[in-house]
């Protein structure tokens, strides 16, 4: 009901509210059209995100394709604790984003703190250019440096990295709800074990994070214990504490340092 609601809006180009207040509204053959081929492909579990060509992430509305993970509530995790290190120091006015598929988590960021600038990097160029176009509709451009890279490879040093990713392993992407199934495989690829691409940020991490600094990794919560490990022994002298998302999932790793 839901789904069907939020496609029938979508065609309208009204609100599920305005639906529920005017029921009765006619609707063209045109736009009945529409909504019956929407619902088709829903039914082939085709995400909505993808139906509707976007998602909110933190407040804010963000175009979405094929070409790029949708972005989940629990994300929003990374965003809250990136904040809370930035306002607690006021000085650090330069981020790096890793893996910033459609620039959620950048842009959520820019719009919260006008202080910042972020280094926003991502491998695919089809995801690179939707963040492009989601930066520019949030008139963050000019804070938010999009560039073409692997991991942080070229990156300067900084106080403040997030990373969200690719993190399933080769058995867990074999058992995708199929709904998943139509995201890109590259985002979601980890490797076999899930760990291959947080492995390789965390031998570059040391050497760029300066303190006082904070490192920020979304996770697979049945992997959160592993990536700890993982993180203190790149950062034996750092705090490293595992997060728990909305619903009580370990969901990211906090690497403190200084």
């Amino acid at each position: 009901m839901l789904d069907a609601e939020v496609l029938l809006a979508h065609v309208l180009r009204s609100s599920r509210e305005l639906l529920r207040t005017y029921p009765q509204a006619p609707v063209r053959l045109d736009d009945r059209r529409r909504f019956r081929a929407l619902v088709t492909r829903r039914a082939r579990h085709v995400p909505v995100a993808y139906l509707v060509g976007s998602k909110e992430f933190y407040g804010h509305r963000l175009a979405v394709t094929p070409a790029v993970l949708i972005p989940r509530p629990e994300t929003e995790l990374l965003v809250d604790r990136a904040l809370a290190f930035l306002r607690a120091h006021p000085s650090v006015r330069r981020v790096v984003e890793v893996g910033t598929g459609s620039g959620a988590i950048a842009i959520a960021l820019a719009c919260a703190l006008r202080r910042i600038r972020i280094e926003a990097v991502e491998v695919d160029p089809l995801a690179l250019r939707l963040a492009r176009r989601n930066v520019l509709a949030h008139r963050v451009a000019a804070r938010i440096r999009l560039r073409r890279g692997d991991l942080l490879d070229g990156t300067a040093r900084v106080r403040c990295i997030v990373a969200n990713l690719p993190y399933l392993s080769l058995d867990r992407r074999r058992h995708l709800p199929r709904d998943v199934r139509h995201e890109p495989a590259r985002a979601l690829n980890g490797g076999r074990d899930g760990l291959e691409l947080i492995r390789r940020l965390l031998v570059q991490a040391p050497a760029l994070l300066r303190a006082p600094g904070c490192l920020l990794l979304e996770c697979d919560p049945a992997q959160a214990a592993r990536v700890r490990t993982l993180a203190r022994r790149a950062f034996p002298a750092a705090s490293v504490e595992v997060l728990r998302d909305l619903s009580g999932r370990w969901r990211a790793v906090e690497v403190r340092l200084g």
